[in-house]
Protein backbone atom coordinates (compact mmCIF):
# COMPACT_ATOMS: atom_id res chain seq x y z
CA UNK A 1 0.00 0.00 0.00
CA UNK A 2 2.82 2.43 0.87
CA UNK A 3 4.58 1.64 -2.42
CA UNK A 4 1.40 2.39 -4.39
CA UNK A 5 0.95 5.69 -2.57
CA UNK A 6 4.59 6.64 -3.16
CA UNK A 7 4.29 5.83 -6.87
CA UNK A 8 1.22 8.03 -7.17
CA UNK A 9 3.07 10.95 -5.56
CA UNK A 10 6.39 10.49 -7.35
CA UNK A 11 6.72 12.34 -10.66
CA UNK A 12 8.00 10.58 -13.74
CA UNK A 13 8.64 11.64 -17.33
CA UNK A 14 5.16 10.44 -18.33
CA UNK A 15 3.65 12.92 -15.87
CA UNK A 16 5.48 15.86 -17.43
CA UNK A 17 4.22 15.08 -20.92
CA UNK A 18 0.69 14.19 -19.75
CA UNK A 19 0.46 17.40 -17.69
CA UNK A 20 1.72 19.45 -20.63
CA UNK A 21 -0.77 17.80 -22.98
CA UNK A 22 -3.61 18.64 -20.57
CA UNK A 23 -3.12 22.30 -21.53
CA UNK A 24 -3.34 21.76 -25.28
CA UNK A 25 -6.46 23.38 -26.69
CA UNK A 26 -6.69 21.36 -29.91
CA UNK A 27 -8.37 17.96 -29.89
CA UNK A 28 -5.70 16.52 -32.19
CA UNK A 29 -2.08 17.02 -33.14
CA UNK A 30 0.52 15.53 -35.43
CA UNK A 31 1.49 11.95 -34.69
CA UNK A 32 4.67 12.24 -36.75
CA UNK A 33 7.52 11.14 -34.46
CA UNK A 34 9.95 13.50 -36.19
CA UNK A 35 7.69 16.50 -35.45
CA UNK A 36 7.11 15.47 -31.83
CA UNK A 37 10.76 14.69 -31.07
CA UNK A 38 11.94 17.93 -32.68
CA UNK A 39 9.39 19.90 -30.66
CA UNK A 40 10.45 18.43 -27.30
CA UNK A 41 14.14 18.62 -28.26
CA UNK A 42 13.82 22.38 -28.82
CA UNK A 43 11.64 22.90 -25.76
CA UNK A 44 14.40 21.39 -23.61
CA UNK A 45 16.41 24.57 -24.20
CA UNK A 46 13.94 26.67 -22.21
CA UNK A 47 12.36 24.01 -19.99
CA UNK A 48 15.35 21.89 -19.01
CA UNK A 49 14.10 21.64 -15.43
CA UNK A 50 10.91 19.89 -16.57
CA UNK A 51 12.39 17.93 -19.48
CA UNK A 52 15.74 16.93 -17.99
CA UNK A 53 14.99 13.19 -18.16
CA UNK A 54 14.69 13.28 -21.95
CA UNK A 55 18.02 12.54 -23.62
CA UNK A 56 18.19 12.86 -27.40
CA UNK A 57 20.43 11.49 -30.10
CA UNK A 58 22.71 13.97 -31.84
CA UNK A 59 20.68 15.75 -34.55
CA UNK A 60 23.87 16.27 -36.57
CA UNK A 61 24.28 12.49 -36.92
CA UNK A 62 20.67 11.35 -37.15
CA UNK A 63 17.70 12.24 -39.33
CA UNK A 64 16.19 14.05 -36.33
CA UNK A 65 16.89 14.21 -32.60
CA UNK A 66 15.28 11.11 -31.12
CA UNK A 67 14.60 10.23 -27.49
CA UNK A 68 13.93 6.58 -26.65
CA UNK A 69 12.29 7.73 -23.41
CA UNK A 70 9.92 10.05 -25.29
CA UNK A 71 8.95 7.13 -27.56
CA UNK A 72 8.14 5.03 -24.49
CA UNK A 73 6.22 7.88 -22.85
CA UNK A 74 3.96 8.36 -25.87
CA UNK A 75 3.43 4.61 -26.06
CA UNK A 76 2.42 4.47 -22.37
CA UNK A 77 0.15 7.51 -22.77
CA UNK A 78 -1.61 5.62 -25.56
CA UNK A 79 -1.92 2.49 -23.43
CA UNK A 80 -3.40 4.55 -20.60
CA UNK A 81 -5.73 6.25 -23.11
CA UNK A 82 -4.54 9.78 -22.35
CA UNK A 83 -3.92 10.06 -26.10
CA UNK A 84 -5.24 7.93 -28.93
CA UNK A 85 -4.65 7.25 -32.59
CA UNK A 86 -8.03 6.45 -34.10
CA UNK A 87 -7.11 7.35 -37.65
CA UNK A 88 -6.20 4.58 -40.12
CA UNK A 89 -2.79 6.00 -41.09
CA UNK A 90 -1.56 6.65 -37.52
CA UNK A 91 -0.71 10.24 -38.41
CA UNK A 92 -2.75 12.08 -35.78
CA UNK A 93 -2.93 11.87 -32.00
CA UNK A 94 -6.32 12.58 -30.46
CA UNK A 95 -6.70 14.10 -27.02
CA UNK A 96 -10.22 13.73 -25.65
CA UNK A 97 -11.63 16.17 -23.09
CA UNK A 98 -12.11 13.29 -20.64
CA UNK A 99 -8.40 12.45 -20.80
CA UNK A 100 -7.42 16.12 -20.48
CA UNK A 101 -9.60 16.44 -17.38
CA UNK A 102 -8.14 13.26 -15.88
CA UNK A 103 -4.59 14.57 -16.38
CA UNK A 104 -5.45 17.93 -14.82
CA UNK A 105 -7.13 16.35 -11.79
CA UNK A 106 -4.74 13.45 -11.18
CA UNK A 107 -1.36 14.27 -12.70
CA UNK A 108 -1.06 18.05 -12.72
CA UNK A 109 -1.45 18.01 -8.94
CA UNK A 110 2.08 16.57 -8.70
CA UNK A 111 3.48 19.91 -9.85
CA UNK A 112 3.80 23.22 -8.04
CA UNK A 113 1.75 26.23 -9.17
CA UNK A 114 4.86 27.72 -10.81
CA UNK A 115 5.64 24.46 -12.61
CA UNK A 116 2.03 24.22 -13.81
CA UNK A 117 2.32 27.72 -15.28
CA UNK A 118 5.52 26.69 -17.07
CA UNK A 119 3.84 23.51 -18.33
CA UNK A 120 0.99 25.59 -19.73
CA UNK A 121 3.46 27.91 -21.46
CA UNK A 122 5.39 24.90 -22.76
CA UNK A 123 2.13 23.36 -24.03
CA UNK A 124 1.41 26.45 -26.10
CA UNK A 125 4.80 26.22 -27.77
CA UNK A 126 4.47 22.46 -28.25
CA UNK A 127 1.03 22.92 -29.79
CA UNK A 128 2.42 25.45 -32.29
CA UNK A 129 5.05 22.92 -33.34
CA UNK A 130 2.75 19.91 -33.68
CA UNK A 131 -0.48 21.53 -34.85
CA UNK A 132 -2.20 20.10 -37.87
CA UNK A 133 -1.84 22.65 -40.60
CA UNK A 134 -4.09 22.55 -43.62
CA UNK A 135 -2.66 23.86 -46.86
Amino acid sequence: MAVTKRLREERVADDVIAAMLSFIKAESFSGDPKVIHNAIFHLREDYADLLQEFVFTDPDHDVYPMSPLLERVFSRLQLSRIIRMENPDFEVYILKERARKYAQENILTRFSHEEAERLEEMAGRFEESVSLRTS
